[in-house]
């Protein structure tokens, strides 16, 4: 628990490789995959109430490849910013 606590800290340093980009990317993880546990636990609760399913399974899809959708949106950002990053440093080292 105190190597998060450090690492939610260095977080706010502009000086530092962590950034905001990594957190929304953890975060981003995290709220992806509580929203897929809730939505398994939805799912046999149904089957358990009900007997069978009576969720629109379709729908359910695409919910979950929307919830993918922000998860890889908050992963382009950093994939995108750290290329653009390694280009900058090997630009100097030719220098």
């Amino acid at each position: 628990m105190k190597k998060l606590w450090t690492y939610l800290k260095k977080l706010g340093d502009a000086d530092n490789s962590n950034s905001s980009k990594s957190f929304a990317l953890i975060v981003s993880t995290i709220t992806g995959g509580i929203i897929a546990l809730v939505v398994c636990f939805v799912l046999v609760f149904d089957v358990i109430t009900n007997g069978f399913v009576k969720t629109n399974l379709a729908d359910l899809g695409i919910f979950l490849l929307c919830v993918g959708g922000y998860i890889a949106g908050s992963g382009v950002t950093k994939a995108v910013a750290e290329r653009f990053d390694s280009a900058k440093s090997t630009e100097n080292y030719e220098d």
